[in-house]
């Protein structure tokens, strides 16, 4: 919050009795108190009766939309920030009317249900939104109390939630590198190992760094394939930097006497590298990545009209501009000419340079020798040639040279999109991890085209209902009329089904015939193949066996899905389980399964796929 920059000091955390009677979705959870009276403090006070239930209230009303965050400490700074940015209005009643006037559904679906409580609410929950790292609509950010204001709060707020800046650091980046760590801790062997790259906990830090600089691209004007071909580049940058934050974390497994240190003294010495790759160099990154896709997308518009105007460089024109970058302001030259796949903005980090189109009849074409010779001197401290690029001829925001790659990359099959046909892949470890991310992303993103077209039939069929698809991960889930839910266990089909969904599978409850002997039908399909749910309950090695035998029971099934309700999964006793399972080896009640997965809460905490 402080290195955000919005405030310089927060309000002090105090632990309180706010009771114990239940309001709205579980116990109130903590309370902001402002310093309305002279000599009186700011304070959030936390209510210690809520403390048993915080997990389980906080879970609910995530699910259902209520809140636009999970931190409940998050929202109540949210309304330290709303008394901060305007005292005298937080202290009126208007603070407290409810919103009129306003699309409640638009604002439920974009915000949160809660925000359509009162203003004060609606302010909280977008403040502690923006902070989280989300970004709106003009049409949410208009409704707040913030754009009556003119005080520097309001201005910094709102350009992290235009997306016009980044607000630092993510907390999906911060959560994604700890889980990252623990990837890299319990790797074994005392060499980096380049396969954790496809760990699906390397992969949730690559794609929250990703969402981090897709954040503004959305809402650019351009084509389908230009705003693919930009994410995928944001893809691979942002897993490029994870292969180095790894790589660079590794070597602190050991302390001095070369024994392996605990995870948490671990993770605090590895705290500089999430702190200088994910707060210093990710804004910077952000910015120059913004930059480029309003270039690409500038590009793509000026490629419709061919020669018939000329382009021309244009600086901010205030007193920030480079020297060497305002030395181009005025270069006009028609889009064929080479100049701009060499000099075509942005030209360094941070850069604000554009490009215009201009009549040819009012603005002649500068020389292209000249112009050449400007760019040269523009980018003479670009030793290295990262920045020669133009991001709308090369479909990329980010130059296939760059701070995580080597000058090689440049000219590299495998970078330029011809995986299938390189002949000469460096053995090393930055290039065996470059080809692996774009592997990584060629299958998902044939993943979720598979899906989408799946989706495209399930939701026009009448047999089938709560059809869902998420475009970000190739989510999909339905059910089917005729599928049977237990009355007293039903919820765990409909639990795991969210969470694989959640998780970017493929899960279709299907028809239960009423005519199948002993009831013997799957659950349904998970990717295409059939599974069967099974509850351990007790989660003991025994459970875990007879849960294992449940699912061998039906024929048909492909993968097992283990449920434990109870939040006691343990390592330890699924191997023992497992290794019970086994040894029915050629009896009736063994089947050899495609995949294994162990579920618990919104998570799936082992993935097994048995030899």
């Amino acid at each position: 919050m402080l290195r955000s920059g919005i405030v310089t000091e927060l309000p002090e955390l105090r632990e309180a009795d706010l009771g114990g009677r239940k309001r709205f979705l579980g116990l109130t959870r903590a309370d902001f108190h402002a310093a309305i009276c002279e000599g009186d403090t700011n304070v959030i006070k936390v209510n210690k009766r809520a403390y048993k239930t915080w997990v389980k209230d906080t879970d609910d009303a995530d699910r259902g939309g209520w809140h636009a965050q999970r931190n409940t400490i998050l929202h109540e700074l949210g309304h330290y920030i709303d008394f901060c940015n305007d005292p005298d209005f937080f202290r009126s009643v208007e603070h407290e009317w409810s919103l009129d006037g306003v699309d409640r559904k638009f604002v439920k679906k974009q915000l949160s249900e809660y925000s359509l409580t009162n203003r004060a609410e609606f302010e909280a929950e977008l403040n502690s939104a923006i902070l989280s790292g989300k970004v709106f609509s003009e049409d949410i950010l208009s409704l707040s109390h913030m754009k009556q204001t003119k005080t520097a709060i309001a201005k910094q707020l709102l350009d992290y939630g235009s997306g016009k800046n980044v607000c630092l650091p993510s907390e999906e980046v911060s959560k994604g590198f700890k889980d990252a760590m623990k990837v890299v801790f319990n790797q074994k062997g005392g060499s980096f190992s380049i396969d954790i790259m496809a760990d699906s906990k390397v992969q949730n830090l690559i794609e929250a760094h990703t969402d981090v600089l897709n954040r503004n691209i959305q809402r650019l004007e351009m084509s389908d394939t230009m705003r693919k071909r930009l994410t995928r580049s944001n893809y691979i940058f942002s897993g490029m930097k994870t292969f180095h934050e790894l790589n660079e974390a590794f070597p602190s497994l050991l302390d001095s006497n070369g024994n392996r240190k605990t995870f948490e003294a671990f993770l605090n010495d590895v705290r500089k590298i999430d702190n200088t790759y994910n707060s210093n160099y990710l804004r910077a990154e952000y910015n120059f990545v913004q930059s480029s896709a309003e270039m690409a997308a500038k590009w793509e518009r000026f490629s419709e009209d061919g020669d018939r105007y000329n382009l021309q460089y244009r600086t901010a024109n205030d007193g920030k501009v480079r020297p060497e970058h305002a030395a181009l302001n005025g270069v006009t030259l028609p889009p064929s000419d080479p100049f701009w796949e060499e000099y075509y903005p942005p030209n360094g980090w941070n850069c604000r340079c554009t490009v215009v189109q201009v009549r040819k009849s009012k603005y002649p074409a500068t020389p292209h020798d000249e112009a050449m010779a400007l760019g040269e001197e523009a980018l003479q401290r670009d030793t290295k040639g990262i920045f020669h690029f133009n991001p709308g001829k090369e479909d990329k925001t980010i130059p296939d040279y760059n701070p995580y790659t080597i000058r090689r990359c440049r000219d590299c099959d495998v970078a330029n999109g011809k995986i299938k046909l390189a002949k000469f892949v460096p053995e090393n470890e930055l290039c065996e991890a470059c080809k692996l991310l774009r592997c990584i992303k060629d299958v998902q993103n044939e993943h979720i085209e598979k899906n989408r077209s799946l989706y495209g039939k399930l939701i026009k069929d009448d047999k089938y209902k709560d059809v869902a698809f998420d475009e970000k991960n190739g989510g999909l889930k339905a059910t089917h009329i005729g599928h049977n839910l237990d009355k007293d266990k039903g919820w765990y089909e409909t639990t795991i089904q969210d969470v694989g969904y959640k998780h970017g599978h493929s899960v279709i409850l299907e028809e239960e015939p009423q005519n199948v002997y002993k009831g013997k039908s799957c659950e349904g399909l998970w990717d295409n193949l059939k599974f069967e749910v099974a509850g351990a309950e007790s989660g003991t090695s025994n459970n875990i066996r007879n849960a294992l035998k449940h699912c061998a029971s039906k024929p048909e099934s492909k993968i097992a899905v283990l449920f434990f309700p109870n939040g006691n999964f343990s390592a330890e006793n699924f191997q023992a389980g497992l290794a019970k399972f086994n040894g029915l080896q050629g009896t009736s009640q063994y089947k050899k399964f495609d995949l294994i997965y162990c579920i618990q809460g919104e998570e799936i905490v082992q993935i097994k796929k048995p030899s």
